[in-house]
């Protein structure tokens, strides 16, 4: 199964300052996978113009309930 993320996207938040000094990225952690994007320069808002793509394996079980479990 895949999932796919498509900007753009903006991303701002009223209050806070970024210093100047340094890049700054958006890391997530969705499904057990992490993923980091480009680095961009600290200013509102930012804007990501990246496409994401999760992949996920599902396991399938066979499970037999014809041996009498209650429940």
């Amino acid at each position: 199964m895949s999932s796919h993320f498509q900007g753009p996207c903006s991303v701002t938040c009223l209050g806070v300052f970024l210093p100047e000094k340094h890049h700054i990225y958006l890391s997530m952690c969705i499904v057990g996978q992490h993923k980091e994007t480009e680095c961009l320069p600290p200013l509102f808002p930012l804007l990501f113009h990246e496409k994401v793509l999760l992949l996920t394996q599902i396991e399938s079980y066979n499970i037999n309930i014809s041996e009498g479990y209650k429940v």
